[in-house]
């Protein structure tokens, strides 16, 4: 997490922590709230870290103060008083297949309702940050692999409204589809993109959802609903 004299892509460039100075941009630390300066031109945002393919951690948690001398583990200090926003994981739940939910909306519903999510920022690392977690991964990445699986989760059953071409080609500043043309620069990766977007089995996908009962088949070949409960129990999961 610690930027200075590291060196990471973003926006599809490589930069450094360098010393304050005109053309320079600050960028607040995850973990020690401390400004750091990249010499890139422009503000580091939460649609920079998704252009980069990462979404930005939460606000960490921090510590509940308890009287001096009493032991307190350290995950039950970050996670008292701290409860699942069952309005917000309902919303996601009940919202999921809107043609107009985003993906944008749906992080911000799930990272408010599942306040756990925010243990893996509690460490403070960000892009780059040295391994603290058993997988031997960052927690960054960890978070980001979560996150990822959440909006797998969201795709999957937008399959017949947006979910295919976000699965295959990512998401633009606006968090919507990226179009296909727009998804890569590298002639290699975009023709792997596109062959699966067209030759993958979204049908088995389907009926695996159906059978899970998360889908539910709309009437005469309509389109299909889903059910809320199940699939608030998946995205609990």
């Amino acid at each position: 997490e610690e930027l200075r004299n590291l060196h990471t892509k973003l926006l599809g460039q490589t930069v450094s922590v360098c010393d304050k100075g005109e053309d320079h941009i600050a960028v607040e630390s995850c973990r020690h709230g401390q400004d750091h300066e990249l010499r890139i031109g422009r503000t580091v945002s939460a649609t920079d870290y998704l252009v980069s393919g990462r979404v930005p951690c939460s606000k960490p948690l921090e510590l509940i103060k308890v009287p001096v001398g009493t032991c307190v583990p350290m995950l039950t200090g970050l996670m008292r008083g701290r409860h699942t926003n069952w309005k917000r994981a309902k919303s996601a739940a009940f919202r999921i297949r809107d043609p107009n939910y985003t993906c944008k909306s749906f992080h911000e519903d799930i990272v408010e309702a599942f306040p756990e999510l925010r243990l893996y920022c509690s460490s403070g690392e960000g892009v780059g940050g040295a391994s603290s977690v058993t997988s031997g991964r960052s927690v960054d990445d960890e978070y980001q692999r979560t996150i990822g699986a959440l909006f797998a989760v969201f795709w999957a059953m937008r399959m017949d409204i947006d979910g295919r071409e976000s699965f295959c080609f990512g998401l633009d500043e606006a968090w919507l589809p990226r179009a296909p043309s727009a998804c890569c620069n590298d002639p290699d990766e975009h023709a792997r993109r596109t062959t699966f977007y067209e030759q993958a089995d979204w049908g088995t996908l389907r009926h695996l959802l159906v059978d899970a009962g998360l889908l539910v088949p709309g009437s005469h070949g309509g389109i299909d609903e889903h059910n809320e409960e199940r699939t608030l129990a998946r995205l609990v999961l």
